[in-house]
């Protein structure tokens, strides 16, 4: 799953990542400290949102309505849609309004690990469900004829420019493509490690702080910026 944690104060964002580290599941999980940040990446490539209400700047309520009218204009499900937005706060008062948003639940601090695993158990369920069986495939357009490629058999995928290059174990398929899109329809099981490159992590064989060796002996470049977050996901994956 892909998780955003917003919270204004570090000390409840490092601890709903612990809690989320202790789970089964695999994650990949992001950081901010304020809505706006949040709002700046593109937050419909999450699958469920961590929201803190009382915040400096954006409020937490304001963030999730932005959220939802992302969703609108993508013409996707609001009520019970991804991402699920969890409210995080000290105030039961705020509860009307996350109802108005459409939030999947409302964790009230302080909370302890039971009251997190019970809201967190539905989240995975409802996330399950929503996870289309077609994430199993792949459909692209490759000159012009709509092509359906089996994605547990992608190595990995690079992007040239506006050119997106994925690599089977002994086939490459050429198309036009957006990385953000494709980011979109792609499975857990793959990790964006660079700008450039998508990994499917059931292929790696080695990794160091520059590059990643999957399966038939190709070299995936990694950003330094995500190897951290690349590692910490790897060991979740094959724990």
């Amino acid at each position: 799953m892909k998780i955003a944690i917003c919270d204004d104060v570090e000390p409840i964002r490092d601890y709903l990542k612990g809690l989320l580290d202790e789970t089964k599941e695999s994650h990949e999980i992001t950081l901010f400290a304020d809505g706006k940040s949040l709002l700046e990446t593109d937050v419909m490539r999450y699958d469920a949102i961590f929201l803190d209400i009382e915040m400096a700047g954006i409020n937490g309520v304001k963030v999730a309505e932005q959220i939802r009218h992302e969703q609108e204009k993508a013409c996707r499900d609001i009520w019970g849609g991804m991402p699920l937005i969890i409210f995080v706060t000290g105030y039961k008062e705020h509860m009307p309004e996350a109802f108005d948003v459409h939030a999947f639940a409302y964790l009230l601090k302080p909370f302890e690990k039971p009251a997190f695993d019970k809201i967190y158990e539905q989240m995975v369920s409802v996330w399950k469900k929503h996870t289309p069986c077609s994430k199993q495939y792949l459909l692209i357009k490759v000159r012009g004829e709509v092509k359906r490629i089996q994605v547990d058999k992608i190595l990995y995928i690079e992007s040239e420019k506006r050119k997106n290059i994925i690599h089977l174990l002994n086939e490459k398929i050429v198309y036009y493509g957006s990385m953000e899109e494709l980011e979109k329809e792609l499975p857990d099981d793959f990790f964006r490690v660079h700008k450039g490159y998508f990994v499917n992590m059931n292929y790696v064989e080695k990794y160091d702080r520059s590059e990643i060796t999957v399966k038939g002996g190709d070299v995936v470049l990694i950003s330094k910026y995500r190897y951290a977050e690349f590692v910490n996901a790897y060991l979740l994956f094959i724990r």
